[in-house]
């Protein structure tokens, strides 16, 4: 097999010692993926979430009748002060961003739009000509600046809950927007937990509530005051409208986040433990069940418990967390601990997790989520198994883009599956490639048998049938307990370009890209759709044609949309496959023409067959081997 070192300029050179942390293994840079969105998708407004009405309201505020002043801007409540390098990008509005890249968005989706609301709107500080040839003109400045609430008497009050709506759009680095609350009159300030702003995956528009009990940071105190900060480069912009601090409910949890991995990159050694969305059966691994919960109420909780139910084909499971308490505004995560899927049982998993107290909750609904995984034969995956964008990497350099993969158990693999995007360049040119951990640096270990071109038909579906699969030029034995890395290398030039469809949200430091022209690996939060097949069938078969060809098991098989079949000539030939039904009638031709001694792989796509048994041969000079594949739709 194939081993070939290859030291990479890494942003920080890093030690692969011994229960290493994964933060301190990788210490990339940030590099977003580029979402190929029309200008229509991009400026969609989404529906502001349904949250049910919760307490009696204290202080509020609207925006109507508000002023503009300098550092300053008046309301009917009072007067809001601006602050910081660029705290002036803040102001009062009634219509959204004109900058370049979010001109026409229109009003965003809040009741009281109408009346005005404050924008930090960067893309119009950063926009220096919308028109420009070839796109817009604009910078990317480090902007500073926040925005701070008058005074707010909360005395008596010793419960209380934040809730204010807001929209926003971020884009190429981390989130760098928050809102702070202070006790002291603006002496001292408590930041919000990250769930009150959620970071979304970037570039896409989010409207909605933020909603965060204060009880504990400023519950009672005559002298409250509320500031929202931007610090960042981003060219979009941050909206804010409807105010309001309210008395919570007595009895009120909501699930922040939920899943199957309590993966944390500040703690973890290797990637074994990431949420897979497909496991194979020469990976089954035990999962936790997650989540993680607040006390949006008033009083203490009691007995609050994860409780989870799996079902699978043949099969229930019933779980549950160790019970904890909760105070008002805390949160907690809860945690069901390794929980293993059940041998040779394949298909969908489909787990209910439902957190449950004592108390009588007020609103229960906010406390279910549903996760589902699969377990399958030969393919692990990331992904959730539905493309959502294209990478596009900006200009026609070449680039590398990939993901992170731990391994339970000793395993061969056999491919790397990739979901080709329609943005790439008809006949654009690029392989696979297989990464390790190295004693010192990141190691090259296999590349795919040849370089293939786009086709077309590679683009097409809208889910798993997007994946092509390519034979890797040896198979190559992974070990129990480490690490690897699923690539996809685009060529890149003028022309050439070739893309592969991103799908879901990687955690940090868990998919990689990188960029020729910038001779550096960066990671990114898009999860890349890159993914191992373990299939022993794609090996080249023994059976041979006068000791002239050797003929592989498809791959993916079952087949939904595309799937790749290799082949191995002792020497030069002429090579014709065939693929006919179970009634012996030929449906498809396929000439390959003249082909060098090696190993050689044809993608065939089931656009125009039907589900059902097939097989499918290669001839030369009028001998043929044949196998069977399964197609389904």
């Amino acid at each position: 097999m194939k081993k070939i070192s290859l030291l990479l300029t890494l942003l920080l050179v890093v030690s692969m010692a011994d229960a290493q942390r994964i933060s301190d293994k990788w210490s990339f840079e940030k590099r977003d993926i580029t979402y190929k969105l029309s200008e229509a998708a991009a400026n969609t407004h989404l529906a502001p979430a349904n949250n049910v009405e919760r307490g009696v309201s204290i202080w509020t505020e609207d925006f109507s009748g508000a002023v503009n002043g300098p550092g300053t801007v008046t309301t009917d409540v009072g007067v809001w002060t601006i602050g910081g390098d660029d705290g002036n990008i803040w102001r009062h509005s009634t219509t959204q961003s004109n900058g370049c890249w979010s001109g026409g968005t229109g009003l965003p989706g809040f009741a009281s739009a109408g009346n005005g609301f404050l924008i930090f709107d960067a893309d119009s500080a950063n926009c220096i000509d919308p028109d420009a040839p070839g796109g817009p003109d604009f910078t990317q400045t480090e902007w500073s600046g926040f925005i701070e609430s008058p005074s707010i008497d909360l005395s008596g009050q010793a419960g209380v809950s934040l809730k204010f709506a807001h929209e926003y759009r971020w884009c190429c680095t981390d989130l760098a927007i928050e809102v702070a609350v202070s006790a002291d009159g603006g002496l001292t300030y408590t930041t919000a937990p990250s769930y009150v702003i959620p970071a979304e995956a970037v570039n896409v528009q989010f409207v909605g509530d933020g909603i965060w009990n204060i009880s504990a940071v400023a519950g009672g105190s005559d002298d409250v005051k509320i500031r929202f900060s931007w610090n960042g480069p981003s060219h979009y912009y941050w909206v804010l409208d409807d105010l309001e601090l309210f008395v919570p409910e007595s009895n009120d949890l909501a699930v922040i986040d939920a899943g199957y991995s309590n993966w944390n990159p500040n703690v973890a050694t290797d990637y074994i433990d990431l949420e897979y969305s497909i496991y194979p059966q020469q990976q089954l691994r035990p999962i936790d069940f997650t989540s993680r919960v607040v006390n949006n109420g008033s009083v203490m909780q009691t007995g609050v418990t994860l409780n989870a139910t799996v079902n699978y084909d043949g099969g229930t499971a019933m779980l549950s967390s160790n019970p904890i308490d909760l105070a008002p505004g805390e949160d907690s995560l809860l945690v069901i601990e390794d929980w293993t899927p059940p041998a040779g049982v394949l298909g969908e998993y489909i787990t209910s997790l439902e957190v449950t107290q004592n108390e009588t909750d007020i609103d229960p609904s906010d406390q279910l989520n549903e996760v589902i995984f699969w377990a399958e034969n030969d393919i692990m995956a990331r992904d959730r198994r539905s493309a959502e964008a294209s990478y596009t990497n900006t200009g026609d350099a070449g680039h590398t883009l990939g993901t992170a993969y731990g391994c339970s158990d000793d395993a061969s693999v056999y491919a790397i599956g990739v979901a080709m995007s329609t943005a790439s360049d008809d006949a654009s040119e690029f392989t696979v490639e297989l990464w390790g951990d190295g004693a010192t640096d990141f190691e090259f270990l296999v590349g795919g048998n040849e370089d293939l071109t786009y086709q077309n038909s590679m683009g097409n579906g809208t889910g798993d049938e997007f994946m092509t699969y390519i034979l890797l030029e040896d198979p190559y034995d992974i070990e129990e307990g480490l690490d690897y890395y699923a690539h996809f290398k685009a060529y890149g030039g003028d022309g050439n370009e070739a893309f592969i469809r991103t799908s879901g949200v990687s955690p940090e430091q868990t998919s990689f890209v990188f960029i020729e022209e910038d001779d550096t690996w960066f990671f990114t939060t898009g999860t890349p759709m890159v993914r191992l097949g373990f299939a022993e069938d794609v090996s080249i078969a023994e059976a041979t044609i006068s000791d002239r060809v050797s003929l592989g098991q498809n791959v993916p098989n079952p087949v939904k949309d595309i799937t790749t079949i290799a082949y191995d000539l002792v020497n030069a030939e002429t090579v014709l496959f065939e693929v006919y039904d179970l009634t012996g009638k030929v449906v498809m031709n396929i000439n390959e023409g003249r082909k060098a001694a090696g190993r050689h792989s044809i993608v065939v796509s089931n656009e125009d067959l039907n589900s059902g048994i097939y097989y499918y041969s290669i001839i030369i000079d009028g001998d043929r081997l044949t196998k069977k594949m399964v197609i389904t739709k």
